[in-house]
C-alpha cells in the first residue's frame, strides 16, 4: 500500500509532519539521498562517465544534473573530480582540503 493511502491525513499534512520531524521536505530529502547515491557511485573511480552516472541516478538531462551537483557540492562535477574529493570518503559537504588540514 502506498504511503499516502496508509496516511490518515492529507498530502500537505504529511509533508508538514515530515518537515517538522526531519527538518526538510520529503522532496529535498530525496534530492540529498540522490546526491549521496551519486557520491557513492563515483567514489574512488579512476574514470567517471558523467552521462552514465547522471542517468543511473535518475537525472533526465545534463543541465539538471549539473545544477543539482553544483547546488549540493558548490562546484561543477569536473571541479569536484579535479580536487579529488571523490578519492576520499563520500561527504555531503566537500571540504577545502587546505582548510581541512589547517593550511590556508
Amino acid at each position: 500500500m502506498p504511503l499516502m493511502e496508509a496516511y490518515p491525513g492529507s498530502q500537505k499534512k504529511l509533508i508538514d509532519e515530515f518537515k517538522k520531524f526531519v527538518g526538510l521536505t520529503p522532496k529535498y530529502y530525496q534530492r540529498i539521498l540522490r546526491f549521496n547515491d551519486l557520491l557513492q557511485k563515483i567514489q574512488h573511480k579512476d574514470s567517471v562517465t558523467w552521462r552514465d552516472i547522471a542517468q543511473d541516478c535518475g537525472f533526465f538531462d545534463q543541465s539538471h544534473f549539473i545544477k543539482e551537483f553544483r547546488h549540493f557540492s558548490g562546484m561543477n562535477p569536473e571541479q569536484f573530480i579535479g580536487n579529488e574529493f571523490h578519492k576520499t570518503e563520500p561527504n555531503f559537504f566537500p571540504l577545502d582540503k587546505h582548510q581541512a588540514h589547517g593550511r590556508n
